[in-house]
């Protein structure tokens, strides 16, 4: 009755589901074949993953989904990665350029709202229940490209990447000594674990320090340039790391808005400005930057939810360096912009 009310009658029951809520979930099955054991409701009552299933009487109750010690393996560590709006929409409105950052896997619960229609949260889970059969019937979990690698030889065991990343964890070797593992499945590759390891044990190879400074390099090449007489004199650069999401997207709205800001302004782009050290910072200002602005997320707002105290803890320290080197600290500013705001970006940048 609810799917022909909806004018979605070819949809079967194992695409749709209306039940009360759950107390929990439990998952059985194999890959391509698992079921959703649900608890508080009738014994045995199952739904299929990937359905999406419907709030029939808690209507004012928020998205939820609970996943217990006894449920698959696989789906454990794929629902991990979610927050509870991931679950109702199945994709993050907030995800600009990179809609595969978070796969969605699971059972999708619906419940209703007056910002809503019924019709509308439906359409909304099918799309993510969509991803979530495709996803879950290969029967398992590929590693993203921009995953760290641990090289275990050269881990001392310190623990301090497992304290930042919950997605790091300690083991213990024959001898009973401890080193870092990473689930390369759910790895963002934010990394922040790759600035935290003194031992540069954590590798991002597509991010790795002597990548970002090859880049620095090619942007800092010292290049002169001529005034209206003539005569060659350097043009002092301002470097700017900006962070994959609201960081960049600050740029882009100037450029859309076509804002002027000095071409001697060069901007590296990073995945988020926790993957970035000190020495990292320095290394700007070592190869001929004038300036240096780190523009990223504001606080709160990482889309890796990374935590920024690790960003400012690094920009302080950066600054109190450039002061043992006899340079004014205010030549590094950290600059946590709402997305877009290009003309803020503007405003700061030309202080430097």
């Amino acid at each position: 009755m609810l799917l022909a009310s909806l004018g979605l009658s070819e949809l079967t029951k194992a695409d749709i589901a209306a039940r009360p809520w759950p107390s929990s979930l439990a998952l059985r099955g194999v890959p391509g074949k698992y079921e959703a054991l649900l608890g508080g409701n009738q014994p045995g009552d199952k739904v299929t993953v990937g359905a999406v299933m419907i709030d029939i009487e808690g209507l004012n109750k928020k998205p939820s989904c609970m996943v217990n010690s006894n449920s698959g393996e696989l789906l454990s560590r794929l629902m991990s990665r979610l927050r509870k709006m991931d679950i109702s929409a199945g994709v993050r409105s907030d995800l600009l350029r990179e809609v595969t950052l978070r796969e969605t896997a699971g059972l999708f619960l619906l419940s209703l709202d007056a910002d809503s229609s019924l019709e509308g949260q439906v359409m909304r889970g099918l799309t993510a229940a969509a991803r979530v059969s495709s996803y879950l019937s290969q029967g398992s979990v590929t590693s993203r490209a921009m995953a760290v690698d641990i090289d275990a030889k050269n881990c001392r065991g310190c623990g301090d990447c497992a304290v930042i990343c919950p997605y790091i964890e300690m083991r213990a070797r024959e001898s009973g000594v401890p080193y870092a593992f990473v689930d390369k499945a759910l790895c963002y590759g934010c990394g922040m674990c790759v600035s935290s390891c003194d031992t540069g044990a954590i590798i991002q190879q597509s991010q790795s320090d002597k990548h970002i400074e090859l880049v620095l390099r090619s942007l800092l090449s010292r290049e002169q340039a001529s005034d209206m007489l003539g005569t060659k004199k350097l043009a002092p650069d301002v470097l700017v790391f900006a962070c994959n999401w609201d960081g960049w997207s600050c740029l882009e709205a100037a450029s859309y808005m076509e804002l002027s800001y000095p071409a001697s302004v060069k901007v590296v782009r990073i995945r988020c400005l926790s993957r970035l050290h000190a020495g990292l910072i320095l290394k700007a200002f070592e190869l001929g930057a004038e300036g240096v602005m780190l523009l990223g997320c504001g606080p709160g707002k990482c889309h890796f939810e990374s935590d920024s105290g690790c960003v400012l803890a690094e920009y302080e320290k950066a600054q109190q360096m450039l002061e043992l080197f006899g340079m004014p600290k205010e030549r590094l500013t950290l600059s946590q912009l709402p997305a877009f705001d290009g003309y803020g970006f503007v405003e700061q940048v030309a202080k430097l």
